[in-house]
């Protein structure tokens, strides 16, 4: 089972742009690789593989900004409520899709999901 984290506050940053993070979440999955062998006395052994993490955050759309693309590299830096806004996970993703709706207060809200990359 991933670990998950989740918190309030953020900011997705591309080339000179930032965009606010009102809501997120992060998935840390973490394969397990069978290293079974003769002396494990036939029961069997794992090691930890490829750790990656997944990102869906969600934040206000403002009028006039610039969003990242899918596909695009980002920089994401998250933080756990708007009173206390200390960084509490950060890393370099890959956008995988974008979407924006109308919410209940009729203003926008745009909604990103992202996979972790090293590039």
């Amino acid at each position: 089972m991933p670990t998950v984290i989740s918190g309030k506050t953020g900011t997705i940053s591309f080339g000179a742009t930032s965009v606010c993070v009102t809501n997120w979440d992060v998935s840390i999955p973490t394969e397990t690789v069978d290293s079974t062998h003769t002396c494990t006395g036939g029961l069997q052994d794992n090691v930890a593989g490829i750790t990656s993490s997944e990102i869906t955050c969600a934040g206000p759309m403002l009028t006039g900004a610039t969003y990242p693309a899918i596909g695009d590299v980002v920089t994401i830096t998250l933080g756990n409520s708007l009173a206390t806004p200390t960084t509490i996970y950060e890393g370099k993703y890959l956008v995988n899709s974008f979407a924006y709706n109308l919410a209940v207060d009729g203003k926008y809200e745009f909604t990103i999901n992202a996979t972790s990359t090293v590039v």
